[in-house]
């Protein structure tokens, strides 16, 4: 019988995972793990670290809000994936300065990391969910290397947005970094969202990275009250603020047309909104409309996606914001995307952001509120 590429398990001291851990290092002789672990479990990384370690298993991962197994979310445990080529690795720490800049010597490292990729490659990117310039980064990355390879990823870290170290190595475990892999040209990724978008669209006149302080030359937060209210009959206060921006998230819209969602996850003093990921400057703005609850077109467009590929076990990526939307319904689509690909397995994390590239190019993009399944790491 075929050794399972996943593994989950609440204790690293788990008596079978030794075993399973004895069973793939036999079954695949380039054996490396992508660990996934709950943020409350963070203290068991050194752990998993020592076990690896000991084991000499290569070992490269992440810290989540919650994890996927079962087709259930837990807030506590390890999800381990066989890795059976056993890519390289990167790790950097630090990737900005104290200004929130890229530090020239990190971006050029992480450069010459993908650029080394064999042509048509992938590169997977797990960041810290809270550097603010994510897009940025890669974007500079593509400049650089152009379509070289694909690009796919995902956002670690605490759901509360507060910071802590998420990502890791055999022996480190780092913050306000990115974990990158290289990975073969088989690897795909599958992203969908299935928020709506109005006609209406203003210009944010003053932005810088994640943070919005004007829209339409006016305070960010009047215009977005305003918004909110014209298109979705919603009032939104100071007060309510942290109740209802999950539900009403910004569209970027690009000059093709795509949509790139940004979650407002913060109100400032001076009226200015912080979102998980970038709004550049002078981009055309709006307030898209979130998927509704039991509304499953979007698992089923990921679905017939993935079923047109091998059947394997794949990693399964929901973002955080979107399961802070749909609340209890989060799982319902879970489960539904899940049956939908029989006989492929999914299993996976809770992310505060998505990487992949543009349909028609390898422009790699961050999202907000999307699924994700990540599929042919190795092969």
């Amino acid at each position: 019988m075929e050794t399972s590429r996943f593994y989950y398990t609440e204790n690293t001291g788990d008596a079978e995972l030794s075993d399973w851990l004895t069973q793939c290092q036999q079954a695949f002789p380039a054996f490396g793990l992508f660990a996934m672990v709950a943020e409350q479990d963070l203290p068991q990384v050194s752990e998993l670290q020592a076990l690896c370690r000991d084991r000499q298993i290569a070992l490269a991962g992440g810290v989540f809000p919650q994890l996927i197994w079962q087709d259930q979310l837990h807030a506590r445990g390890i999800l381990l994936y066989a890795l059976r080529c056993n890519p390289s690795v990167l790790l950097l720490e630090d990737i900005n300065d104290a200004s929130g800049r890229p530090q020239p010597a990190a971006l050029d490292r992480l450069t010459d990391f993908a650029d080394a990729s064999a042509e048509g490659g992938r590169l997977l990117t797990l960041f810290d969910g809270l550097v603010p310039n994510i897009s940025s980064i890669l974007q500079a990355v593509y400049a650089a290397i152009g379509d070289k390879v694909g690009y796919m990823g995902v956002a670690a870290g605490s759901e509360r947005f507060q910071p802590m170290p998420c990502l890791f190595d055999n022996d480190r475990l780092v913050g306000n970094g990115v974990l990158a892999m290289r990975l073969p040209p088989t690897a795909r990724i599958h992203l969908e969202c299935g928020y709506s978008v109005p006609s209406e669209l203003m210009p944010s006149t003053s932005s810088t990275g994640n943070r919005i302080e004007q829209i339409d030359w006016r305070p960010a937060f009047d215009v977005y009250v305003e918004l909110v209210q014209r298109h979705y009959g919603v009032h939104i206060s100071q007060e309510n603020f942290y109740q209802h921006a999950v539900h009403f998230p910004f569209g970027v819209i690009r000059a093709d047309g795509e949509v790139l969602v940004r979650i407002p996850v913060a109100l400032q003093d001076d009226g200015a909104l912080v979102c998980v990921g970038e709004i550049p400057p002078n981009s055309l703005l709006t307030v898209v409309h979130a998927i509704e609850p039991g509304d499953l077109s979007s698992a089923e467009r990921l679905a017939k996606a993935v079923a047109q590929q091998q059947k394997e076990q794949a990693l399964l990526f929901y973002c955080a914001g979107r399961r802070m939307h749909l609340g209890d319904q989060a799982v319902q689509e879970i489960q539904h995307l899940s049956r939908a690909v029989q006989p492929t397995q999914l299993a996976g994390a809770l992310t505060l952001g998505e990487v992949g590239s543009a349909a028609a190019s390898h422009f790699p993009l961050f999202y907000n509120a999307t699924l994700v399944v990540i599929a042919g790491l190795c092969r």
